[in-house]
């Protein structure tokens, strides 16, 4: 975060392209990563909570050992990591920085109101009741999937530092949205069927992207070239989407029973 005229190199994972000048602790904190987490005291039942939330899905096998594990280390006494103050004030200071601002691209982004975020979570909540009612899920399942409604999504950039001007990937953290809990149960019932199909042309890896070319015999005369889309996943229009998927569905011998709204 020193401007982009000013680039003095301090680090090789952290390129500065404020008008802040990072000083060596604030620099070895964030080369720590965006997913690094400051160590801090478990609160145990909020920790229990989540747990046994995340491993409905799993067998008792697993349950026992995760929950085995998770009692450990929750027995164990919480010890400070090396540096563990320094590190807290120097994130403390970071975020109050209110001059270090990431924007995005208002053509594919717009701001949501508070009345819009509202609007979605009654509806959503609605939808929720009326499976509940039905019996199509649980009342478990029913307190899982509204777990998360009085949270948002928020969105972030990653700077692509290899292209000019340093333009922003935008991320957005959909672990907090009113929809993340049912979405993971609906990828238990889809993922198999997504695990088994056999797609010709999708590439799974970057091995498996290398594999494709070296096997590729093209004509000499041919040029390989490749396209940047810009926005692809959030361009697409909905109902694309979904006649793609329920194609997909009906294409399958055997689809899982899903609860109908």
């Amino acid at each position: 975060m020193a401007s982009a005229r000013d680039l003095r190199p301090r680090s090789s994972t952290v390129i500065n392209l404020s008008d802040h000048s990072l000083s060596p602790s604030e620099t070895s904190l964030l080369e720590k990563g965006l997913k690094y987490r400051i160590p801090s005291n478990l609160n145990p039942p909020v920790t229990i909570s989540a747990v046994e939330s995340s491993i409905k899905s799993f067998n008792l096998q697993e349950k026992f050992s995760i929950r085995s594990m998770v009692a450990k280390n929750l027995s164990r006494p919480f010890r400070p990591p090396p540096n563990h103050l320094e590190n807290t004030i120097t994130l403390k200071k970071l975020k109050l920085r209110k001059s270090i601002v990431i924007t995005s691209d208002d053509s594919t982004f717009l701001p949501i109101t508070d009345q819009t975020s509202l609007s979605v979570v009654k509806d959503f909540r609605t939808s929720l009741l009326r499976l509940k009612k039905s019996k199509n899920i649980s009342p478990e399942e029913y307190t899982s999937f509204t777990s998360n409604l009085h949270s948002s999504a928020y969105i972030y950039g990653l700077p692509k530092i290899h292209k000019p001007e340093v333009p922003l990937r935008p991320i957005i953290a959909y672990h907090l949205s009113p929809a993340y809990p049912l979405a993971k149960y609906l990828s238990s019932f889809l993922s198999p069927l997504l695990t088994n199909y056999n797609n010709t042309l999708s590439i799974n890896s970057t091995p498996h992207f290398i594999n494709e070319l070296t096997a590729l015999k093209p004509d000499p005369a041919y040029t390989m070239c490749s396209f940047d889309v810009t926005s692809l996943y959030l361009c697409l229009p909905h109902e694309l989407i979904t006649d793609g998927l329920t194609h997909f569905l009906q294409s399958q011998m055997s689809i899982p029973t899903l609860p109908q709204p």
